[in-house]
């Protein structure tokens, strides 16, 4: 193989060097992507950031020198535990398995949906010198090699990952950066903290004004046949000669169901390390098997967050940017529960 200088910087080549100024630009963005993946250690080269740093350097797209760039992507690798009250972690992929319920040791009867967290892994990251933001998108699920296209299995067999069903991007911040390659389990989330939750609702067809919008409709018996279920008037002229139009926002029949939809602060109530299930208080959108999106609750604060109210908070923290193997409780398999309020809820304070 031969090498061959181009802009400050050496690159691998087997082509005779190109004529015209187009392909030579494509040469050139080539020999970036390789010396910058050769200058990063998480890509499994063995080159280091210093000796990076000593090589020539260009711009990138990004304005940053070469050098500047793998340096600041070795930086983020190593991981920060600690969570700030600024610090914005991934969330992670599952399917909705059903619902079942439960009743605590007072009575109260506390309906709980079960997510099964499918083998979520970070597939790539997304830096702010690059792209202009932080972000780790995450694969989820299982799927068969040909139902994929070229540009879509490379992104795993560069990484020696298993081929996924679903992805999504999470916004995230500097400090919740987490390597390709890492798994997001259920033991991400702890009893006791909110999250929302986001997915497709279950798709109703079209459907009429009393289903869709709850209008009362019209008298059950004198002076109304066959019209009992109708609308009514949908707006006159209100006085005007030129105004006998329908305004935009009116509730009339139309398709219900099948819109993105998302239930913000639902307690997770039981966490299952061993099937990977995380059990939710409350209900969240979408059938059974469909997949949903888990995050964070954004209206909630840690429990050290000072000058907000206890019911603006998680009960707890957790874990920072994630559960990581070697944690401690690493190798309990053993269900985690909310712990119970035991003090009698018909009891008068004094």
């Amino acid at each position: 193989m031969a090498f061959r200088r181009c802009r400050g910087a050496f690159m691998p080549s087997l082509l005779p060097w190109p004529s015209n100024s187009a392909m030579r630009s494509v040469f050139v963005r080539a020999s970036e992507r390789f010396l910058l993946r050769a200058a990063t250690t998480s890509r499994g080269f063995s080159t280091s950031a210093s000796a990076a740093a000593t090589s020539p350097a260009f711009d990138t797209a990004g304005g940053q020198s070469r050098a500047a760039a793998a340096a600041e992507e070795a930086r983020l690798l190593n991981l920060s535990r600690i969570f700030t009250t600024n610090s914005k972690r991934c969330g992670a992929l599952g399917m909705k398995c059903g619902m079942t319920h439960t009743w605590t040791s007072w009575g109260k009867w506390i309906p709980l949906s079960i997510i099964e967290i499918q083998d979520v892994q970070v597939v790539q990251q997304k830096f702010e010198y690059k792209e202009g933001f932080f972000a780790l998108k995450l694969g989820a699920g299982w799927q068969k090699r040909k139902r994929l296209n070229r540009a879509q299995a490379g992104m795993f067999e560069k990484f020696n990952l298993p081929l996924k069903r679903y992805m999504r991007e999470f916004r995230v911040t500097e400090d919740a950066m987490l390597p390709v390659g890492t798994s997001i389990t259920a033991r991400h989330f702890v009893p006791g903290q909110y999250v929302d939750v986001q997915g497709v609702s279950k798709g109703k067809g079209f459907q009429g004004v009393m289903k869709r919008w709850g209008f009362k409709g019209q008298p059950a018996s004198h002076g109304h046949s066959l019209s009992h279920r109708s609308p009514g008037s949908s707006g006159g002229a209100a006085g005007s000669m030129y105004a006998t139009r329908v305004f935009p926002g009116k509730k009339m029949p139309g398709n219900m169901g099948n819109k993105r939809r998302t239930t913000m602060n639902l307690m997770v109530y039981r966490v299952d390390p061993k099937h990977n299930l995380i059990y939710l208080a409350g209900s969240i959108p979408g059938h059974r098997g469909a997949y949903v999106r888990i995050k964070d609750a954004a209206r909630k604060s840690l429990p050290e967050a000072r000058g907000i109210r206890p019911r603006f908070k998680h009960l707890v923290t957790p874990p920072f940017p994630t559960f990581l193997v070697g944690d401690e409780g690493d190798d309990d398999l053993s269900v985690l529960e909310l712990k119970a309020d035991e003090s009698d809820p018909l009891k008068i304070p004094t």
